[in-house]
């Protein structure tokens, strides 16, 4: 069996040995030429659905933006809306206005980006990696009905994914052994980032060209795009890659050797889990069993872990190691959960309060109230480790974030007072 795989393994070999030499070699042009400079990725806040992407793309759609090219950006987004000819009403790009977290009902509903123009609403519901709130399009589209304006919805993720029936359908009857069945939905349009947004962003830098400032932060935008999608390799790069793939039989060997790459990611996500937990029992920490404790999630097992790198946009459970601490009233969690990774804890007497968006704070790291259904917790979110392979590999033992854990853990731990004293607001 060794003798028949050799010659495959062989042209493993050799094929990600041509690959790596040409990542270096680009990485190295990269590098110099500044095309990885990006002042969103340095900041840490490539993913923040309210204070990057709907801040941006709200600018560049307002007429009033800083930008100072009026409703030119707006007027492109719009006429090039893969629904435009369905909108039967005449817009006035002149008398239009761009409205971002507007509140509505006393304070209860927030939407993410509104295009206001004065016979018609455009809008928008903005989704990186946050799942859907229940009923949430089904709310707004009322607010919209409410108004007394035509509308259109917009559902915006990074591929341009279907919303959730929770969010976007009409419960038709109540079942406890089929749980929920739904019928009509509402009606909304799907957009993506990796299409729609991309092919948007590189028209408003062509209408920029001679605006240098301008067109550099749209450019920087339209990178990030590319990066949080998986589409950032430059068009030099992806032309030397095709042309080594189709030598030889290079090509039939990437495809066999692309079939193991989620396990091969599981298997790296497992092996930083079971090093947390060998130094952690060293340490003399026990691990959370409770099944109460875990409705929400699974305790990592190797399986689990190459699963949750399986997933293809269905929610499923988060995988990730459960820490009882000294503190009775806190349980540490490290938690891979939708695409990112986070980690943090749960003070069990706040398990029936209202935390969503509330910070505490360890060493003065905030981590921020989250509601995953009925899981109620603080946690930091390290950010996507599915398809951002920088922060996946991260994920190893002895790394900064491997040793800041553990000393999260162990400054819980250090407090002698109560953590209502420790954990500040």
């Amino acid at each position: 069996m060794t003798t028949n795989c050799t010659p495959f393994f062989n042209k493993v070999s050799k094929l990600l040995d041509s690959a790596s030499e040409v990542r270096r070699r680009h990485d190295k042009v990269e590098t110099e030429t500044g095309y990885k400079f990006n002042i969103f990725s340095i900041t840490k806040i490539e993913r923040n659905e309210v204070n990057t992407h709907s801040a941006m793309i709200a600018e560049l759609l307002n007429p009033e933006g800083a930008h100072g090219q009026g409703y030119k950006f707006l007027e492109i987004f719009v006429k090039n809306l893969p629904f435009y000819d369905k909108i039967n009403v005449n817009l006035d790009f002149s008398s239009s206005s761009i409205s971002t977290e507007e509140v509505f009902n006393s304070g209860k509903e927030r939407l993410d980006i509104i295009i206001k123009f004065p016979n018609y609403w455009i809008l928008i519901e903005n989704k990186i990696d946050a799942p859907d709130g229940k009923e949430q399009l089904k709310r707004y589209t009322k607010i919209a009905k409410k108004n007394g304006k035509e509308f259109c919805l917009i559902y915006l993720t990074k591929e341009g994914l279907d919303a959730s029936n929770q969010s976007s359908a009409y419960p038709e009857k109540y079942d406890a052994k089929e749980k929920i069945r739904f019928s009509k939905s509402v009606n909304y349009e799907r957009l993506s980032y990796c299409e729609n947004i991309t092919s948007w962003l590189e028209l408003c830098i062509k209408e920029v060209a001679l605006i240098p400032i301008v067109r550099e932060a749209i450019l920087q935008y339209l990178n990030l795009i590319k990066k949080i999608t998986g589409n950032d390799m430059t068009e030099i790069r992806k032309t030397v890659l095709v042309e080594l793939l189709l030598k030889d039989e290079n090509l039939k060997t990437a495809v066999e050797l692309s079939k193991s790459i989620n396990d091969a990611k599981g298997k790296f996500l497992f092996d930083f889990f079971d090093s947390l937990k060998t130094n952690l029992e060293k340490a003399g920490y026990t691990l959370e069993k409770d099944k109460n404790i875990l409705k929400q999630h699974h305790i990592y097992n190797d399986n689990e872990c190459k699963k949750w790198f399986h997933q293809t946009g269905k929610k499923v459970k988060g995988i990730g190691l459960f820490l009882i601490t000294k503190n009775p009233n806190i349980i540490f969690r490290i938690v891979s959960a939708t695409n990112n990774f986070h980690y943090g804890f749960q003070l069990l007497d706040e398990s029936h309060q209202n935390i969503e968006g509330k910070k505490k704070y360890i060493n003065e790291i905030p981590y921020v109230g989250r509601v995953w259904d009925e899981l109620q917790w603080y946690s930091y979110n390290y950010g996507n480790i599915r398809d951002d392979m920088d922060n996946l590999l991260n994920l190893k033992e002895g790394s900064s974030l491997w040793n800041h854990i553990i000393e999260e853990i162990r400054k819980i731990d250090a407090k002698s007072k109560p953590y209502r004293v420790d954990l500040h607001e």
